[in-house]
This record gives C-alpha cells, sequence and structure tokens, in this order.
C-alpha cells in the first residue's frame, strides 16, 4: 500500500514538473539600430542595411535611408510566445522586394538589450525535387539604444 501511494505521489510531481512553459518573449519598448541581414543559398555574402526602428506599445516606425526602396515602414505587431505578428499600414510600389518590408511573421530571439527577428515563411507544398530552389532569409539583427 505504501508504496502504491509512493508511485502515485511520485508520478503527480513528475507530471507537474513536465509542464510546459508559455511565456511570452516581449519586444521592450524603446529605438533599436541594427541591420536586415538578407542571406541567400545562391551568393556567398549577404547583403545588409543599415536599420533604425522604434517599438511603442504595439507600434513600430523604421527610419529607412530615403535613397533606396523602403526597407521597413510603419504599423503594429503583436508577440505570441516567440512569434512577433507585424502589420504594415503604408502603400507601396511594386517594383521591389516586398520582404524588405517588416511585415508577417517573425521569430523572435531575446536576451538583454540584443533582439533578433527572423522572418517565417509558410512551407512550401508539391514542390518538384528536380527543381532547385534558392533559399532567402530575412534576419533584422538589433541592438536597444541606451
Amino acid at each position: 500500500m505504501k508504496t502504491s501511494i509512493y508511485l502515485f505521489l511520485f508520478t503527480i510531481a513528475f507530471l507537474l514538473s513536465c509542464k510546459k512553459s508559455n511565456s511570452t518573449i516581449d519586444i521592450k519598448d524603446g529605438n533599436y539600430s541594427g541591420i536586415l541581414k538578407v542571406t541567400t543559398n545562391i551568393k556567398p555574402a549577404a547583403t545588409t542595411y543599415p536599420i533604425f526602428i522604434s517599438f511603442n506599445q504595439g507600434k513600430f516606425l523604421i527610419n529607412p535611408d530615403l535613397t533606396r526602396k523602403p526597407v521597413g515602414g510603419s504599423g503594429t505587431y503583436s508577440t505570441d510566445n516567440s512569434i512577433v505578428s507585424f502589420i504594415d499600414t503604408n502603400v507601396y510600389t511594386a517594383d521591389f522586394d516586398w520582404n524588405l518590408i517588416l511585415t508577417g511573421e517573425y521569430d523572435i530571439d531575446s536576451s538583454g538589450d540584443d533582439l533578433t527577428l527572423t522572418k517565417r515563411f509558410p512551407k512550401s507544398q508539391n514542390v518538384d525535387p528536380a527543381t532547385s530552389y534558392a533559399t532567402i532569409t530575412y534576419q533584422y539583427i538589433l541592438k536597444r539604444d541606451k
């Protein structure tokens, strides 16, 4: 009887200790500076763009270099666990890479004042294995200004 009680208590303790964490990574309000790094499996070197982003109570604003196509924009964002969703509220022309605009879902990696956002793309379906595809990664590597 004692063994069954101990086994039962051990099982309960084990199940409670295996509870999955639902912690959300939040983006701290403030001004961030860094780069937007675009890498591809076709070119050996990444393309980088200097970037300045302001996050404030669910809103973002990017201060791009106005001499080139938009790298950023402005709008709202929300976080869910380790994913952040951006909605850009601007209108753009169609003659550049729209992935340079901060919109859609990104994985968040945050440590202190360092923040990395990596664009998430949906998995491709019905991919022909005989066709070669380029893979491109868009990653914001930022540091919060003090």
